[in-house]
């Protein structure tokens, strides 16, 4: 859900991403300087490691202008939020106990050397078979005794396990007694769990239900819960990431949403290094990245985020027409030196147009011209003047004191978003 915030609250806000962005900076610079040592001492297999990280590089940097394709498309969406959970019980079913009782190794033996003959007898203990020395060594004496006293052995063994084995009986009563409790108190429990399940899925595709017929408070809240999107970037590399976003939403009609988003920082998005291969394409080689790189790096970003957001928004809310975008991040403005959005992306974005777009094969710096927009590269010092009013939009927040129903809603619509 969401909730308007003062702008006290807003700039903490703010300062709290920031000193957390330099917080990531300085991990991913410590991070890197420490594989690079790791690299200088390792001699085998040199290239290919090394091959595979100036891969994995170039496809962090190709990432940065790919957001728009990270989720699903909306008849995903939509019909598996229409689709029915199945019920998951909170803890899994009493086990049935078992009767703890093994026999004694011995009473299997002892039953086995009972029926030896003679010949057994003297190759398993060892004794003299042949004549005389069997006669010398009273062979045949020992073999009778032995049977006589195994057979001794044997009766008052199969006595003590018969008693143990009782003993174990009367206690595995006692615990199937228990056991009958514990399942039908978890039955019980599983039947509530079950009925107050159901009520909360009724309640979800009701609420589903008035959002695709228009109801712009429950699509503010479908907002709410959606954002700030999700995204995923190489953590080995990236320096900021559109995750941390501060996102304002407001619906002035069923079919049209103003959505502000406050990306983590203006610009730097790729490392200050970059890697590469050397010209003889056996080791790599570290090189800086230019200011025009840097550039073009948060330019896709910021055109890649945007069309990101209107994709999902058009993906959840199905009376949606038109999208008024804001992309940009938390400034200062240089007149009054006090905290002001810097807006470098202004678009609006038409769901019939957007629906005859291949997103897979934009380059979304070019595909804003597919809609009315104005943009100003993040180097500039001016700003786009914001046609949103940020004093009236709701800020997307992490609520965690949601009632049972808000947030049963919220966990399933972020497991099918981000599954």
């Amino acid at each position: 859900m969401g909730r308007k915030l003062t702008s006290s609250e807003r700039a903490r806000r703010d300062r709290e991403r920031e000193s957390e962005r330099i917080h990531r900076a300085r991990q991913v610079a410590a991070r890197r300087a420490a594989e690079h040592a790791q690299r200088a001492r390792a001699q085998q297999s040199q290239t290919e490691a090394d091959q595979a990280e100036v891969a994995d590089y170039v496809d962090f940097v190709t990432s940065l202008s790919r957001f728009h394709t990270q989720h699903a498309s909306a008849h995903k969406v939509q019909s598996a939020f229409k689709r029915a959970i199945p019920f998951k019980p909170s803890r899994p079913a009493p086990t049935q106990p078992q009767l703890d009782f093994r026999p004694d190794p011995r009473l299997e033996y002892l039953t086995a050397a009972l029926a030896w003959d003679l010949d057994q007898y003297c190759k398993n203990m060892k004794q003299w078979r042949l004549w005389p020395f069997s006669w010398f060594n009273k062979t045949s004496a020992k073999y009778e005794l032995f049977k006589r006293d195994t057979a001794a052995e044997l009766d008052q063994l199969k006595i003590s396990e018969a008693s143990r084995k009782i003993d174990a009986e009367k206690r595995l009563a006692l615990t199937l007694e228990a056991f009958r409790v514990a399942t039908e108190q978890y039955l019980q429990e599983m039947e509530l769990e079950k009925a107050a399940h159901n009520a909360l899925e009724l309640a979800r595709l009701k609420w589903f239900g008035k959002a695709q017929e228009g109801d712009t408070q429950v699509m503010a809240e479908v907002c709410g819960i959606a954002f700030p999107m999700r995204f995923s970037l190489d953590e080995d590399y990236a320096v900021a990431n559109p995750t941390d976003s501060s996102v304002g939403y407001r619906f002035p009609n069923s079919g049209t949403l103003h959505v502000c988003v406050n990306l983590p920082t203006g610009i730097e998005f790729l490392p200050p290094t970059g890697i590469k291969m050397k010209p003889a394409g056996r080791e790599m080689t570290e090189y800086a990245n230019s200011p025009k790189k840097m550039v073009e790096a948060a330019c896709s970003v910021i055109c890649s985020v945007g069309l990101a957001y209107a994709g999902l928004a058009f993906q959840l809310l199905a009376p949606l027409q038109s999208v008024l975008l804001e992309v940009g991040y938390a400034g200062v403005d240089p007149h009054t030196g006090h905290p002001q959005d810097i807006v470098n992306l202004q678009i609006t974005v038409v769901r019939e147009k957007w629906e005859k777009i291949n997103l897979e094969n934009i380059d979304p710096v070019l595909a804003i011209k597919n809609f009315e927009h104005r943009f100003v590269s993040p180097d500039k010092t001016k700003s786009i003047a914001s046609l949103i009013d940020r004093q009236a939009v709701e800020w997307a927040t992490d609520d965690e004191k949601r009632e049972p129903e808000a947030r049963h809603i919220a966990t399933a619509l972020v497991e099918m978003l981000y599954q």
